[in-house]
């Protein structure tokens, strides 16, 4: 039998060429596309890594600034709680003389921390300093009878009311380092008071009337 070897290679040609320029179509686009999502994981890998380093950065920056922050409310605290004290010395009985310099000493230690501190801690603690400030001018206005005396109003502001700004500023503290705190009012108990005067209302102030203390 002959073959006719021209018509068999047209033949083959014809469908086999075709068929390997696909596969080699198919293989350089496959190759193409490897090495485009190589070049992706290994960009995208490289940015992730960038991330994870700037978060870790962040992260640290935030740690020490909150602890600053904390140390910088602690030494808030001591502030007006040193500054309540003096204040009483100073004020309860007319004739007291005392140096000024804890008034200095506790704006000095206000306005040293308040960098550290948000605006909304800020404003609660510059109002606060405020009042203070408000009632001692007030203080140097008033005619007092001299001594301890019930009807002293210096002396029953002292007793009642300048004590509570410790409290004030232990719940804006609070409320800030620990979203979970809630204020609770201690409940006051009413006691007959004897030979028919009013009710004494009782509560957890903590606040001890009497004279000045001593340090």
């Amino acid at each position: 039998m002959n073959i006719d070897w021209s018509t068999f290679w047209s033949a083959l040609a014809g469908t086999a060429l075709p068929a390997l320029l696909a596969s080699l179509v198919m293989l350089y686009l496959t190759y193409r596309t490897d090495r485009a999502l190589e070049q992706h994981k290994s960009a995208l890998a490289q940015r992730l890594s960038a991330l994870e380093n700037e978060m870790k950065t962040e992260a640290g920056m935030f740690s020490v600034w909150h602890q600053k922050r904390i140390d910088a409310l602690a030494a808030i605290y001591e502030a007006f709680r040193a500054y309540l004290d003096f204040l009483r010395r100073a004020l309860y009985l007319p004739e007291q003389r005392l140096s000024l310099d804890p008034m200095w000493d506790f704006r000095n230690a206000v306005e040293k921390n308040l960098v550290y501190l948000n605006d909304s801690l800020q404003q609660d603690i510059q109002r606060f300093s405020g009042e203070l400030l408000a009632f001692w001018n007030w203080a140097h206005h008033q005619n007092r009878p001299g001594g301890i005396n019930d009807g002293d109003p210096v002396q029953k502001r002292l007793d009642h009311e300048i004590p509570e700004y410790l409290e004030k500023l232990r719940h804006v503290i609070n409320s800030y380092a620990d979203p979970h705190f809630r204020i609770q009012e201690p409940k006051a108990q009413q006691i007959a008071a004897p030979n028919g005067g009013p009710a004494t209302r009782l509560g957890n102030s903590g606040v001890t009337e009497g004279p000045p203390s001593v340090s």
